[in-house]
């Protein structure tokens, strides 16, 4: 058997700190009795350092993203799920509640159970896949109240390591407005 600790801090000589991560294993005889602990302290800083920088930049990730004044969302393009949006999009889409967890960008703004497709609602990450462009195109999506807005919708690939697009973020500008004056 053995014991962890949670993590913690300790102040060295020189006054600085370090985040430090102990085990303790228990030895035992034949007869089950105890003959032996065995602990061991590992050094954790560069670990502890390394997720504080990532907390870091995800609140500015985050922070960045939500002052887009347009709905913005970052889809990953196997699933379709909106895997990052901004509070423009949540507002629009959802109110005052989260945007769930695994949404596909279609249930999210068409209300629907299957990707956009056709003439009248193109879906962009299937002419991104083919492209690997911008594209910008005139999509019919809900709002939260179930209401119809027209929105110009411009997605822009992001790409992988290896220079392949996994997934899409895509800002929704609402022009029903100009709609309604054409017609």
């Amino acid at each position: 058997k053995w014991f962890e600790h949670e993590p913690y801090q300790v102040v060295r000589k020189d006054g600085t700190y370090i985040w430090l991560s102990d085990s303790i294993f228990i030895i035992r005889d034949e007869n089950n009795n105890v003959t032996h602990l065995y602990g061991y302290i590992i050094d954790i800083t560069a670990l502890k350092d390394a997720q504080k920088a990532i907390e870091e930049n995800s609140r500015y990730i985050k922070t960045v993203i939500d002052t887009i004044a347009d709905p913005t969302v970052v889809i990953d393009i196997k699933t379709y799920e909106v895997v990052l949006y901004n509070k423009a999009a949540k507002q629009l889409y959802v109110g005052d509640d989260n945007i769930p967890t695994s949404i596909k960008c279609h249930q999210l703004s068409h209300s629907s159970s299957l990707p956009c497709e056709g003439t009248d609602d193109p879906c962009p990450i299937k002419q991104i896949i083919e492209t690997k462009k911008k594209t910008r195109v005139t999509h019919r999506h809900y709002k939260n109240d179930g209401s119809i807005i027209h929105v110009e919708l411009i997605a822009i690939p992001i790409f992988d390591k290896d220079n392949n697009v996994v997934q899409i973020i895509e800002s929704h500008r609402d022009i029903s407005h100009h709609i309604e004056n054409e017609n």
